[in-house]
């Protein structure tokens, strides 16, 4: 299992990869220097920690998304003690948190169709079998079922048979 430890700072993102598998921490590596330029990450090999800079923000949220299609990685984030601090005195002010929190953007087809175990030029008919399949698996009537996870799917699927 890896479990990718991401903290939240002023000036980027502090990430702690760890694993039990070296292929997943191998990859996991790998990746991380392929999705993000070079001057936009260092390491640092002290507090065996990557940095990298809040401009490679979409590439970095693009990795994660990889890290958790593809090798199911587990990823725990924390914010900074500091700006975490300032927000609760803020809102307990009753002030507006600035900045305001950024909105959710929409998942992609990619990563819809990763919560339905598919690959994104999957068809609808395949999508209606894998939502089935699932469904059955994850529903919260079985003794093995999931409400969040079911939640999960049938937004995946709405959304990916509604485009």
């Amino acid at each position: 299992m890896t479990t990718v430890k991401v903290k939240k700072a002023s000036d980027g993102y502090g990430v702690t990869l760890k694993s039990s598998n070296t292929e997943d921490f191998n990859f996991a590596i790998g990746t991380l220097k392929s999705f993000i330029h070079p001057s936009a990450r260092s390491y640092d090999p002290d507090a065996r920690q990557w940095h990298v800079d809040a401009a490679a923000e979409v590439e970095f949220e693009r990795w994660l998304t990889n890290m958790r299609t593809v090798i199911a990685a587990t990823i725990e984030w924390s914010k900074e003690a500091d700006s975490q601090s300032s927000t609760n005195k803020r809102a307990s002010n009753g002030q507006q948190q600035w900045p305001p929190p950024r909105r959710r953007k929409q998942p992609t087809r990619e990563e819809l169709c990763a919560r339905l175990f598919l690959l994104p030029d999957a068809s609808d008919e395949l999508i209606k079998a894998a939502y089935k399949c699932l469904a059955m698996k994850f529903h919260p009537d079985k003794q093995s079922g999931d409400e969040e996870k079911m939640k999960r799917i049938n937004d995946a699927y709405q959304r990916l048979l509604a485009a």
